[in-house]
């Protein structure tokens, strides 16, 4: 039998039962992939993998491999039978043998007798007793006997015999007592969680035993030179034998005054050496306004791009095809400004820069409010499938400044260096060698990341949305023309109106800002880039959700509340009610009364209420023809475009036309002036056309990388140099992620399933036979997750419309099925009708029994999971984004 690897370290293992045991150690992890050589199924969790291992390679557990313990033979064998046959002979020629099955028993076997009793004791069972009675005395029956029952039993537990298992160990307390403070100082002076300590015992035990093993060999060889040696003249006594042992003790290498971990120093050299760790530079600058030493931090994103596309599984990923869906927007490069670009393509490097000010500790008595302030610069490569993406830890750290520095200096200095990469990057490009063999591979800046202040702050326009005569980066409409006309349609900013707007300032610096414009964008000098030719995608979470979204809200079900006769108090009960029935991480309060303008919520609050506006109203009359229902239903459309993960064209049409008729009624039916962001979605239709969907440049992934700086700050109460430390710690990070380069995978990650069909009710079964679904080789799954979507049974896909519009079809997911010679996945379920009621925002199941269908689910526009909310008897579909139009 091949040996078991352990993906998570560097463990190998022969028998099935012991690299279950060793896996627990890994069981906090969120996916197990099977170890068994041409088995490619993930699991989700530990228990669906042990439950695959013991069930599908049931029969490898008896096929462990054992080795001669004698030093000079090489023979090993799968058989436990012919292994004791082997060791039996041994031992009649007089060769002392160390027990071959895995215990590290202190002294050898020197007769065929003693390892008859050793086997009495350690690897006994009720019939294995009753052969050694009846052949006490037989070396045939040593042969066959109690080993042969073992081989039958289904698998070889190794018994470790240990001292500890017997007592404990004669002066053992300062041993104790050494690990036992050590354990306890983390716990409480150190803060360090249960969970780590855990981790940290576990990883002791499992070195412990790898110990043992290693001293078991080491002392074999050792009797085996003193039996050579005891007829000469040299003789060897129990302190040589107990100095030459102490020179195999693993722990000494490791912690002893010479190990490779004594030291933090050592600690980190060793990190350096073998992980992928791309070191961060300290680039100074001058004194800062307090007269103090300023720098910060660089993470050279030519070195962290050549580390990552070294590895070939993160190569594959970078430059793999995506799946497409034709006459549909679904990613970057669906957009026009990827499909009209001479340089940018799917071999290129598409780079997504995100800049953000976050404050890393808040002190709420004093005034250290903004000292641990940090500009965080942050790398994604835009290549990636738009799941793996958005996963925090596939985001890469770039640079990292005091935010006083980086106003105080300004973007041209503190982005220097990284500008001077990019521009070699885009001339020469870095020479990598995941694909199999050396390549140079170029690229470039395709867009950056950012909330408005952070595009106005590296785009060099006005960072004062409220006062400034021109507060859009888009275009150069006022103040004055957006008071009277809200739809106004000015001039559009673009590169070339954007060097005019630059060399007025630097002719005239007296007329800065000129236009919204104060100073040169740095990333101009790029050659491949321009940031007035959609170099900055817009964030839907800050314009939308934290922006007039939540604004609007508010005011229209405040004003609701009254004319509707709806109580604050339904209207929040009605919304908590609902999120909880479909499982929404939300719960707001609501009180009109206040002064506040907006609710205190998450942007992903808001934006579930947004999604779930039609069930609010379920239990009651209401009038759907009021202006300001249908001003609801135009926010519920328009976000819902916004936010889809595929676009078709019409819908891009439609998104400009349902914005006008928004922009109208608000102004018709409230007197609060409409804030910039309203503005702002105006240009959205164009920027989808031109980027794609929006949701690809959704900054909230990047926002939570902000935690772990935060969260590195908190438990080690390191504030000496915190750009330093963060900067240190989240490369260390990033060295650790490299070794489980797993992520990058395209991943079937099994939940809730059945091994074989044969499990699968009759009916069903039936079912399966009539589309040709039954496989020897399938695995059939309730729940699993695939693409980054997490799909279970009774969930719905949207199949297809009808030829009249106004209903359309979705599959009722009853299984996914998932080949694994052909690594295909098919979603097998009951295709059901959909009526549309577009004036109530309701969406309604058909009842009657649909039939079963068996797709590829590649076949599938849109492979987003839909739920189902049911209420008054009736099944209604609940989805998070619009329903792609043909």
């Amino acid at each position: 039998m091949a040996e078991i690897k352990c993906e998570f370290c560097i463990a190998v293992f022969s028998d099935i039962e012991r690299f279950i045991f060793h896996t627990r150690v890994h069981k906090d992890r969120k996916c197990f992939k099977c170890a068994i050589p041409d088995c490619e199924l993930r699991f989700k969790s530990f228990e669906s993998f042990k439950k695959h291992l013991r069930q599908r390679h049931a029969l490898l557990k008896s096929r462990r491999i054992f080795r001669c313990s004698l030093r000079s033979c090489d023979f090993v064998e799968n058989s436990v039978k012919l292994m004791a046959k082997h060791v039996a002979k041994h031992l009649d020629a007089g060769n002392p043998v160390f027990c071959p099955f895995g215990c590290q028993t202190r002294k050898p076997f020197v007769t065929v007798n003693s390892m008859r009793i050793h086997n009495m004791y350690f690897h006994r069972n009720e019939n294995v007793q009753e052969k050694f009675r009846k052949n006490s005395a037989s070396e045939e029956n040593a042969e066959s006997s109690p080993f042969e029952m073992v081989e039958s039993s289904g698998s070889f537990e190794r018994a470790v015999s240990s001292p500890m298992d017997e007592k404990p160990i004669k002066n053992s307390e300062t041993i104790f007592n050494i690990f036992g403070t050590l354990f306890l100082k983390l716990l409480s002076k150190n803060h360090v969680t249960e969970r780590s300590i855990q981790e940290i015992v576990q990883a002791l035990g499992e070195a412990a035993v790898e110990q043992n093993s290693y001293l078991l060999n080491s002392s074999t060889s050792l009797v085996n030179e003193i039996h050579l040696e005891q007829t000469s003249s040299e003789k060897y006594s129990l302190e040589d034998l107990g100095q030459k042992l102490c020179k195999f003790n693993i722990f000494d290498a490791m912690f002893g005054t010479t190990g490779i971990f004594r030291s933090p120093y050592m600690r980190k050299k060793y990190y350096r050496e073998n992980y992928s760790f791309v070191s961060p530079n300290r680039i100074s600058l001058q004194k800062n306004n307090e007269h103090k030493d300023s720098f910060y931090y660089y993470v050279p994103i030519l070195d962290t791009l050549t580390a990552m596309l070294n590895d070939p599984k993160v190569y594959n990923a970078v430059f793999r095809s995506k799946p497409k869906s034709p006459g549909y927007l679904s990613d970057y490069d669906d957009g026009q400004k990827f499909k009209t670009s001479t340089f940018f393509s799917d071999k290129t490097l598409n780079i997504f820069l995100y800049q953000d000010a976050a404050e890393m500790v808040v002190n709420a008595i004093g005034n250290a409010t903004s000292r641990y302030k940090l500009l965080c610069m942050y790398m994604v490569i835009g290549n990636l499938d738009p799941h793996l993406r958005c996963k925090t830890e596939n985001v890469q750290l770039v640079l990292l400044c005091k935010n006083k520095d980086f106003s105080y200096f300004g973007s041209n200095c503190i982005f220097r260096r990284l500008i001077e990469d990019l521009k070699i990057l885009e001339d020469d490009g870095i020479l990598i060698h995941g694909g199999g063999f050396p390549e140079r591979v170029r690229g470039s800046l395709f867009t950056t990341l950012n909330d408005n202040l952070g595009a106005h702050q590296i785009g060099g326009l006005v960072e004062n949305f409220s006062t400034s005569s021109y507060f859009c980066r888009t275009c150069y409409i006022e103040h004055t023309s957006f008071r009277i006309d809200c739809l106004h349609t000015a001039e559009l900013r673009t590169p070339d109106t954007h060097i005019i707007d630059v060399k007025t300032i630097e002719n005239d610096p007296s007329s800065i800002p000129f236009r919204g414009v104060k100073a040169k964008c740095i990333f101009d000098e790029l050659k491949y880039f321009e940031m007035f030719d959609f170099g900055a995608a817009p964030c839907v979470a800050h314009d939308l959700f934290e922006g007039w979204v939540n604004n609007d809200l508010f005011l229209i079900l405040k004003r609701l509340s009254k004319e509707q006769h709806l109580s604050a108090l339904y209207i929040e009960g009605r919304i908590n009610e609902v999120c909880k029935k479909l499982k929404l991480d939300t719960k707001i309060t609501i009180d009109f009364t206040r002064k506040s303008k907006t609710f205190k919520a998450r942007a992903i609050d808001i934006w579930h209420i947004v999604q779930i506006i039609p069930l609010i109203f379920l239990k009651k009359t209401v009038n759907y023809e009021d202006p300001l229902m249908s001003m609801l239903m135009l926010i519920k459309n328009i976000t819902d475009i916004i936010t889809c993960t595929i676009v078709s064209e019409k819908q891009i049409h439609l998104l400009r036309s349902l914005i006008t008729e928004y922009m109208e009624y608000r102004k018709t039916e409230f007197d609060t002036p409409l804030r910039p962001k309203h503005h702002f979605t105006t240009h959205y239709p164009r920027i989808i056309w031109w980027l794609g969907p929006l949701m690809s440049y959704c900054t909230l992934f990047c926002e939570r990388k902000h935690c772990f700086f935060k969260r590195a700050l908190r438990s080690t109460l390191n504030f000496k140099n915190v750009v330093k430390f963060c900067a240190e710690q989240h490369q260390y990070y990033q060295g650790l992620l490299g070794q489980e380069t797993s992520r990058f995978e395209r991943q079937f990650v099994v939940s809730k399933y059945v091994e074989s069909y044969e499990d699968l009710p009759e009916p069903m079964k039936e079912d399966l036979k009539e589309y040709g679904l039954i496989s020897n080789t399938a695995l059939y799954a309730e729940e699993a997750s695939y693409y980054g979507y997490n799909y279970k049974a009774n969930d719905y896909l949207f199949l297809e419309h009808d030829k009249f519009g106004q209903r359309f079809y979705v599959i009722e997911l009853q299984l996914l099925i998932f080949d694994q010679l052909s690594e295909q996945v098919t979603i097998f379920g009951k295709k059901r009708s959909v009526l549309q009621a577009p004036e109530k925002g309701l969406m309604e199941i058909n009842s009657e029994p649909g039939t079963y269908v068996g797709r590829n689910i590649s076949e599938f526009v849109d492979r987003v999971p839909l739920k189902s909310f049911c209420e008054n008897n009736k099944n209604h579909l609940f989805i998070q984004h619009a329903i792609p139009l043909i």
